[in-house]
């Protein structure tokens, strides 16, 4: 991720931001072990329709950040942000290895969100550092493009109806702003 701030309100310990950005995520798995429903001829014997996937999607991020002492003590703050991402864009390429059949997926466009709020210590000794615990939720859904797959039985086109893509869970971070 890459963002450009603008700090629209502050006070002495506090603050809010307004943010332009954009997002890269790729990620890759492995099925293993599947069993071909249709036609009904598996499960194979020590053959499984083993699959992998690539995904990668690009975003726009538009969102606010904000930061607030948690206690009388400016040690310890409470941070958030929230991004609506206006603009998703993902690409897939995968291979069922038991098929040996490569595919891509393109032109899946939609929307998403991106949020976590964090509990903060900075050390008085150390004002750079920061220990962080929180937690995020990001979620990105693409509709719509074309799946182009490469099969023995020759090339296929069909529509890629959907993607979603989900990350929430809690975090421990180490920070060190310059």
């Amino acid at each position: 991720m890459v963002d450009l701030y603008y700090r629209f309100w502050t006070n002495d310990i506090s603050f809010l931001d307004a943010f332009l950005g954009y997002q890269f995520n790729k990620n890759s798995f492995r099925d293993t072990k599947l069993v071909q429903i249709i036609p009904p001829t598996g499960p194979y014997a020590d053959q499984s329709l083993n699959a992998t996937y690539k995904m990668e999607y690009q975003a726009i991020r538009l969102g606010v950040r904000g930061e607030t002492p948690l206690t009388s003590n400016p040690e310890w703050t409470l941070e958030g942000s929230i991004a609506y991402l206006p603009w998703v864009e993902a690409e897939g390429k995968a291979l069922w290895v038991f098929r040996n059949m490569p595919f891509t997926q393109t032109g899946g466009e939609g929307d998403g969100i991106d949020a976590f709020v964090a509990v903060n210590y900075r050390p008085h000794r150390y004002p750079n550092l920061t220990l962080e615990l929180g937690y995020r939720y990001m979620e990105l859904k693409t509709t719509g493009g074309i799946t182009k797959a490469y099969d023995p039985m020759g090339y296929w086109e069909t529509e890629w109806r959907n993607t979603v893509c989900r990350f929430n869970g809690f975090f421990f971070g180490l920070a060190y702003r310059f």
